[in-house]
């Protein structure tokens, strides 16, 4: 699935660290900015992104 898969071989490891380095910064972000002190909304929006990269991967 979107959330458990990446290919990761000697082409994209670079690109999947470079990924994980976004993921992390701009979650952080989030976090500690729109949704501070609303920790069920930022799970909420987490689930709903994950949930749309699901339906994306598998419709294309």
């Amino acid at each position: 699935t979107a959330l458990f898969y990446y290919p990761i071989g000697p082409g994209t490891g670079f690109h999947f660290l470079i990924n994980c380095y976004f993921l992390y910064n701009y979650s952080k972000r989030l976090e500690l900015g729109v949704f501070a002190g609303k920790p069920a909304d930022y799970c909420y929006m987490l689930m709903f992104n994950w949930l749309c990269c699901l339906i994306f991967g598998l419709l294309v």
